[in-house]
């Protein structure tokens, strides 16, 4: 079992303990998977034992009031998983009891230690039956150990071999799928404006790119993509400080999988002639909760190259991962524009594209192509905001400038600009050759992976869904990713509806329980597209309205369109055929007008929706 923390009570209940300060669930010494939301519903129940914790109270400690969710399908996914860790009974409740139109009621007896004390927490309601029958149980099963670890120690002095050499190997089982060697998984999460000078803002976008590219120079560490950070810094909103506390740290493990993540601040210093930047850089292991390293740097702002290179290059020193070779650092240096102010533009219209922005992402990006027409990233990311704004031709030309001056790249940089030129052309087969490349290379990477099976599903569903079931044998978290569900419901889409939706249901559950109100937001836009066939008029409006308040909750505003049009297609699809059964064997006049009065809402929602899509 774990040990009480100094900071956090710790409670027993059955089998179970739930240590607060590790924020860690224990069954008989043996760690328990529980996500964040989950897992704090259940300390509000444990603090609360033989109460009722009513609805209203989950919400208010659960929920922040700006942030969007259906409560009612949140809160239920939330409850079921707690039970789902617990092996816990809706019907036969042995600890968690629902307590209709009211709340919910922790039934079985809770102990809490604080400071290592055994305390009996105070109960008001007695115990269920089955929770009395669940001790008898337990007790008798640790006789059963008892004994057995009795019967193990004896075998081993004996020498009769019954004990593994190594505790810590696993014995292969037929059919078994090989385990992927993962990577130390990096995250730089960003750097604050000391003096707060709105003009100096960019340079904290411009230093993660630089120590990004300078730690994944040799392929040892895997970096979080800078669009998961910036997701994730949208849903968790970081304390302004210079250090994260243990409970943030555990969420960046879940969400975006990140062991280690990387922060600081930045301030310039006083003096004349050319300015100097001080850069003070933390490095934090989200696993043990700890800081491996803290260093200040501190160079010239006309050479933030060098400063980012010496930053860098501590920091894999602390990371304990040797210097790069020349010609990796060679490499990790032509992925970065040549002058600053490139940089700058390249580094800002990133920030914009992954907050939805294409507008001023497709400005910026063009300023940085101008700024240095040689540099291959910024021609891709200007692809990548022409294709969201509906310039097709204009991405096109793009992304091939982009492969054209992509040679001096490394092999990684160059794989992703040649499966984005041909995922762009429509060229299928070719951009699948190339992420498979990339998965092969780096097997532990799920984006490579999601984007090998995203282009996989238009040319052979069968291949997307044998790659995501690869992605599902990865450790935890990455295996547990909501986008793979998702995934597999865009594979399903043209093949069966009825499986597409139940993988969206997946997606949507984990997106709810990890607090990523983008992935709840695509879920429930496949919900949108498909839940039509089949199902009641209330379900559709129901799940189109919340993929687009979603979208909209996280700034999408195209997704958020394109669930109005799907939601506006339904209607018209309804009205059409309402208006056939009515018009049967009347004039076609009759039938055209049934169907326009019934495809539009009343004018004031048509003029709302009409100013909601012109953004007036």
């Amino acid at each position: 079992m774990a040990e009480v923390a100094p900071n956090g009570p710790c409670y027993r209940f059955g089998p179970f303990e739930l240590n607060t300060g590790e924020e860690l669930l224990w069954r008989n010494g043996a760690r328990v998977k529980i996500q964040d939301l989950p897992y704090r519903l259940l300390v509000m129940l444990l603090e609360r034992p033989g109460e009722i914790v009513s609805r209203e109270e989950v919400r208010q400690r659960l929920w922040r009031e700006n942030t969007f969710v259906e409560f009612d399908n949140s809160l239920g996914v939330a409850i079921r998983k707690v039970r789902d860790s617990l092996n816990d009974d809706a019907e036969a409740p042995r600890y968690v009891e629902t307590v209709p139109r009211r709340g919910y009621r922790f039934v079985a007896p809770v102990t809490v230690l604080l400071s290592g004390i055994p305390t009996p927490a105070p109960i008001l309601a007695v115990s269920s039956p089955a929770a009395v029958a669940e001790i008898k149980v337990q007790t008798s099963r640790r006789y059963w150990v008892a004994a057995l670890i009795l019967a193990s120690l004896g075998a081993a002095v004996y020498g009769l071999g019954f004990l593994p050499r190594h505790p810590s190997t696993k014995v292969a089982t037929a059919g078994s799928v090989p385990a992927i060697r993962t990577r130390r998984s990096v995250a730089v999460l960003g750097f604050r404006n000391l003096p707060g000078h709105t003009e100096d803002n960019w340079l904290s976008s411009a230093f993660s790119e630089m120590l990004n590219t300078e730690l994944a120079s040799d392929g040892v560490l895997r970096m979080v993509p800078g669009e998961d950070v910036a997701r994730v810094k949208r849903e968790l909103p970081l304390a302004d400080e210079d250090s994260l506390a243990k409970a943030t740290l555990d969420r960046l493990r879940m969400n975006p999988g990140a062991e280690v993540v990387i922060l600081g601040s930045y301030t310039a210093l006083p003096g004349k002639g050319d300015k100097r930047i001080r850069l003070d850089v933390r490095v934090q292991d989200t696993v043990r909760g700890e800081t491996i390293a803290e260093r200040s740097f501190t160079g010239s702002e006309g050479n933030l190259f060098e400063l980012a290179t010496q930053a860098g290059q501590a920091l894999r020193q602390s990371l304990g991962i040797s210097l790069v070779s020349n010609q990796a650092s060679l490499q990790a240096r032509a992925a970065l524009p040549s002058n600053q102010e490139a940089v700058r533009f390249y580094t800002q219209g990133q920030e914009r594209l992954w907050a939805f922005d294409y507008g001023h992402a497709r400005d910026l990006l063009a300023k940085a192509v101008v700024a240095e027409p040689g540099y291959p990233l910024a021609h891709a990311a200007l692809a990548d905001a022409w294709n969201h704004l509906g310039y097709s031709p204009k991405a096109r030309a793009e992304i091939e400038r982009a492969r054209n001056l992509s040679q001096h790249l490394g092999p990684e940089d160059r794989l992703l600009i040649d499966g984005q030129y041909y995922a762009t052309i429509q060229d299928r087969t070719r951009a699948i050759d190339a992420y498979r490349q990339l998965f092969t290379q780096y097997p532990d990477n799920l984006d490579y992976g999601l984007r090998l099976a995203d282009e996989q599903r238009w040319v052979n569903p069968e291949d997307a869904l044998h790659t995501l079931e690869t992605l599902r044998h990865l450790p935890l978290p990455s295996s547990d990713d909501p986008r793979i569900d998702y995934i597999e419901s865009r594979a399903w889409i043209r093949k069966d509806v009825v499986k597409a939706q139940a993988a969206a249901r997946r997606a949507l559950e984990k997106g709810t329980a990890q607090g990523s109100r983008l992935f709840v937001a695509r879920a429930y836009g496949i919900l949108c597209e498909t839940i039509a066939v089949g199902d009641s008029t209330a379900e559709v409006i129901r799940a189109c309205q919340n993929a687009r308040e979603s979208y909209a909750a996280v700034g999408d505003r195209d997704n958020a369109a394109r669930a109005t049009s799907d939601f506006a297609t339904f209607t018209i699809n309804r009205a059409t055929w309402t208006a056939r059964k009515r018009c049967s064997g009347k004039r076609s006049r009759c039938f055209v007008r049934s169907a326009i009065s019934r495809a539009l809402p009343p004018p004031p929602v048509t003029w709302a929706i009409f100013r909601w899509l012109a953004g007036i």
